[in-house]
């Protein structure tokens, strides 16, 4: 059974990604399906890393989703992700999940992600 969970205090992300980071993965026991390394500041999120080995646009979705939940539990209102920093079939899940291309980074609301259906495929 996949898990969505975060790892607060992991010293790999925080040297690599600055104090504030934090990643949540999506793991089934040991194996990571999916993992999301992001840092809230202020009223913005920074998505630094959405990487999905297991390629299931469902496990990234809820990854994703987990990750903004987090930050909009601390106020956070508008996430970023560097258009180069996710793969092709991440980038079409953030699409679905309203988010939208501007300039060189996907930008969107974070509560326009959960208006509507639990899960974006469900919805076509």
């Amino acid at each position: 059974m996949i898990e969505f969970k975060p790892l607060l205090n992991d010293a790999a992300v925080k040297s690599a990604f600055g104090e504030n980071a934090v990643a949540y993965v999506a793991a089934d026991s040991d194996y990571e399906a999916a993992r999301c390394v992001f840092s809230v500041e202020g009223m913005k999120t920074y998505i630094h890393e959405l990487k999905a080995p297991c390629d299931d646009p469902l496990t990234v979705e809820g990854l994703v989703r987990s990750a903004l939940t987090y930050a909009a539990n601390r106020d956070s209102f508008t996430a970023y992700v560097a258009a180069q920093a996710v793969s092709e079939s991440c980038a079409q899940v953030l699409i679905s999940l309203k988010f939208e291309l501007e300039g060189d980074y996907y930008t969107v609301d974070i509560p326009d992600v959960f208006i509507g259906g639990c899960c974006s495929n469900c919805n076509k």
